[in-house]
C-alpha cells in the first residue's frame, strides 16, 4: 500500500505539471501577445484603403476638371473665332461676347486650378500611400513571424502535455481505481494537494502534528491513512 501511496505522490505531481500546462496552453492559444500587433497591421491596411480610396476619388474629380476646362476652352475659342471673323456688326453684341469670353476663360481658370490643387494632393497621396504600404508590408512580416512563433510554441506545450499525461496514465495503473477516485475527489477540495508526506510527525499538507497512533499505522504502510485535521491521503518515505 505505500508504494501505491508513493506513486499517487508522484501522480500529483505530474498532475500540478498538467495543471500549469492546460493554463498555459489556454492563455496561448488566446493569443493576447498577438492582439496588439494584429490591430496594429489592421490599423495600417484601414489607412493604406482609406488612401487609395482617397486617390480613386480625387483621380475622379481631377479628370472631370480637365474635361470641364477643355469644354470651357472650346467654347471661349470658338467664341473669340467669332469674334475676330468680321460677322459681329453691333458693338453691344461684340463687348457681351467678349464678357463672356472673359467670364468663360476665369472659370476656366477656377477649374484648372482646382484640378492642379487635386494633382499635388494625388502627388503627396501617392508618396504617403507608398510609406504606408512599406509599413504595412514590415508589420504583416512581424505577424507572421510572431504567429508562427507562437504556434511553435503552442505545438511545443501540447507535446509536452501529451508526454506527462501519458507518463501519468502509466502510473496511474499502478493504483487502485478506488483511491484514485478518492485521490481526485480530495484533490478537488483541497486545492490540487490530495496526497502529504509526513514529516517529524506532521502532515506536510497543513503542518498540524498528528497522532502517535496515527504516525505508527502511517509508517507501517499497511493501510491507505488520512491526515485528522485536513483528510489529506498521508504517505511516508522513511527517516
Amino acid at each position: 500500500m505505500r508504494e501505491q501511496l508513493l506513486t499517487l505522490l508522484e501522480i500529483q505531481e505530474l498532475d500540478r505539471q498538467l495543471d500549469d500546462l492546460r493554463s498555459g496552453l489556454a492563455e496561448l492559444e488566446e493569443a493576447r501577445e498577438l492582439a496588439g500587433l494584429r490591430e496594429e497591421v489592421e490599423s495600417a491596411r484601414e489607412r493604406v484603403n482609406g488612401i487609395r480610396n482617397r486617390l480613386e476619388s480625387l483621380n475622379k474629380d481631377v479628370r472631370w476638371l480637365e474635361r470641364e476646362s477643355d469644354v470651357l476652352c472650346a467654347k471661349w475659342q470658338e467664341m473669340e473665332g467669332t469674334m475676330y471673323s468680321g460677322k459681329v456688326k453691333s458693338a453691344k453684341e461684340l463687348e457681351q461676347m467678349q464678357e463672356k469670353v472673359a467670364e468663360l476663360k476665369k472659370e476656366q481658370a477656377q477649374l484648372e486650378d482646382r484640378a492642379l490643387n487635386g494633382m499635388e494632393e494625388i502627388e503627396r497621396l501617392t508618396e504617403r500611400q507608398a510609406e504606408e504600404a512599406r509599413r504595412l508590408q514590415s508589420l504583416e512580416a512581424r505577424l507572421a513571424a510572431a504567429e508562427e512563433e507562437h504556434r511553435q510554441e503552442v505545438d511545443r506545450v501540447r507535446d509536452i502535455l501529451a508526454e506527462v499525461s501519458s507518463r501519468r496514465s502509466a502510473l496511474a495503473a499502478a493504483v487502485s481505481e478506488r483511491i484514485l477516485a478518492e485521490y481526485d475527489r480530495i484533490r478537488e477540495r483541497r486545492g490540487g494537494v490530495a496526497v502529504a508526506e509526513m514529516k517529524d510527525g506532521l502532515c506536510t499538507g497543513c503542518s498540524v502534528s498528528l497522532s502517535h497512533l496515527l504516525i505508527e499505522q502511517v509508517r507501517r504502510g499497511e493501510g491507505t491513512y488520512k491526515c485528522e485535521s485536513c483528510g489529506r491521503f498521508l504517505c511516508y518515505r522513511g527517516e
